[in-house]
């Protein structure tokens, strides 16, 4: 089963990693996605599509390449205004309206846009809540900095049957008082077959399924509590 959801990119302020205004590494786009114990058990691919911002370098300029120093306060963010009152003479400091602080402009014809882009989400079989798939360049882009990526976090969604346990799957059942006496055989939902993988990676319903059964003899007791394997 193929899902299409949106991700939208949030506008997390960028963790400059270099000189203040040029250039660093923005914080990751995190997006939860819910799936079945059916899907984490089989693996499945999901597709989204990516709501994003992207940059539009004019040639020859790139990331590397696209600040120039601002020529009103040479870097360093802020401007010194001097103003007489009356026989004194005071110094005021104020952030510089042209850089808005950052000590570099952009260079004439570099340009952000917004895009809408489709991906794929590659869930591999047997992964359980909290892992992550990281995509690579797959979020926003800003001027001087590299394209961010897009951390796919695993939410597993109650299952009707069964709770997940590590590896395991434990399923309650209830049983009346002459099985738990002389035995029964509880019917269970297999998760193994219960679906069938179509090559491009989504699932679809096995028809052809066959249950779990599981069997207790006749003389074995069965108490509240008991654990069947």
């Amino acid at each position: 089963m193929s899902s299409k959801g949106s991700i939208h990119s949030p506008r997390p302020p960028p963790n400059k990693s270099t000189v203040k205004g040029r250039g660093g590494v923005l914080n990751p786009t995190n997006f939860q996605v819910s799936l079945t114990l059916e899907e984490l058990y089989h693996g499945i691919v999901k597709s989204y599509r990516v709501q994003r911002k992207r940059v539009r370098y004019p040639e020859p300029f790139s990331k590397d390449n696209c600040f120039d120093p601002c020529p009103l306060c040479k870097t360093s963010g802020h401007v010194t205004s001097v103003r007489r009152f009356g026989n004194s003479v005071v110094q005021q400091s104020s952030t510089c309206q042209n850089c808005n602080g950052d000590g570099w402009t952009v260079k004439p014809g570099i340009e952000t846009y917004s895009e809408t882009s489709k991906v794929n989400v590659r869930i591999e079989r047997g992964m359980k809540a909290g892992d992550v798939v990281v995509l690579k360049g797959e979020s926003d882009e800003e001027i001087g900095f590299d394209k961010g990526d897009i951390h796919i976090i695993v939410q597993e969604k109650e299952h009707p049957r069964y709770i997940r346990k590590g590896n395991d799957l434990l399923a309650k059942v209830t049983v009346n008082l002459v099985d738990a006496l002389c035995g029964c055989t509880p019917v269970l939902p297999r998760l193994a077959d219960a679906f069938k993988k179509r090559p491009d990676g989504t699932l679809e319903k096995n028809l052809s399924s066959v249950p779990l059964e599981i069997k207790t003899n006749p003389g074995s007791v069965i108490k509240p509590g008991t654990v069947g394997r």
